[in-house]
């Protein structure tokens, strides 16, 4: 009695109903394949949209890095200047539902030495 299947089966609440009558079964097999045929599709110039989108946003974010790290006070010290600003989300949703969340925190700094 330790099979998981035969202990599964053995507890359905329905193995003892009656199955449904084969018009009405062809009858939901019809409609879901029509729903399913009606179905909008995306269009194909999409991805290429998408995919431009996301590296204008990744070479403007590496040129605004560049651009401010390269910032020195009057001083000339190599100590960057990091404004009291809050951190920015930028948020971008693709048609399928997926969301891609980029937080952008002006005081981040990476710690420790890099290899």
């Amino acid at each position: 009695m330790n099979d998981l299947t035969s202990r599964l089966r053995d507890a359905d609440p329905m193995r003892l109903e009656p199955g449904l009558p084969p018009e009405t079964r062809d009858a939901m097999r019809r409609a879901i394949v029509a729903a399913a045929g009606g179905a909008t599709r995306i269009p194909r110039w999409r991805q290429p949209l998408a995919l431009a989108a996301m590296t204008v946003l990744a070479v403007g974010g590496a040129a605004l890095a560049h651009r401010f790290a390269g910032d020195r006070d009057r001083t000339g010290s190599a100590e960057p200047r990091v404004a009291a600003v809050a951190a920015t989300q930028l948020q971008f949703r693709t048609p399928g539902g997926t969301r891609i969340i980029w937080t952008i925190d002006p005081a981040f700094q990476l710690g420790g030495n890099l290899p």
